[in-house]
């Protein structure tokens, strides 16, 4: 993919003709940005372009989305340092799911909770994240 493919967000956002209804969820959505504190994982299987937090901010506000489930991308691994800081801006507004390593500490995954983080991800077609195969573990940590 060059850069020519990826799609800019749109600067003219505007109201939906239709409304959406009060309490509407974005159930999955990620941000890329900040990238000098949020480094990109070296085993990624793809580099994002930016999807900066304020535009997509700047979206739910336009289309009237309340709420959101920012899901942490793997392309940064297991530091799940982009999502945790996005819930903490955020609280109360978004809930996060993130990515679990089964050897996460239990100070970690309280933490985790604290701030909003509400499901773990599995992913087995890239390296950075928690596969399948460690679904068992990580239910077994996540499950209080």
């Amino acid at each position: 993919m060059s850069s020519a493919d990826v799609l800019q967000p749109d600067a003219n956002l505007r109201r939906p003709k239709r409304r959406l209804p009060l309490g509407t969820v974005d159930c999955h959505a990620h941000i890329f940005d900040r990238f000098e504190r949020y480094p990109l994982a070296g085993e990624r299987k793809y580099s994002p372009p930016l999807c900066a937090r304020e535009a997509w901010l700047a979206l739910h506000v336009s289309l009237g989305v309340e709420r959101g489930v920012q899901v942490h991308p793997t392309p940064y691994g297991f530091d799940n340092s982009i999502t945790l800081d996005f819930l903490c801006e955020h609280p109360g507004r978004l809930v996060g799911v993130a990515a679990i390593h089964p050897e996460i500490s239990e100070a970690e995954l309280e933490r985790f909770d604290a701030v909003g983080f509400r499901a773990a991800r599995l992913m087995d077609q890239f390296p950075t994240g928690a596969t399948t195969a460690m679904l068992e573990d990580i239910a077994r940590r996540v499950a209080p």
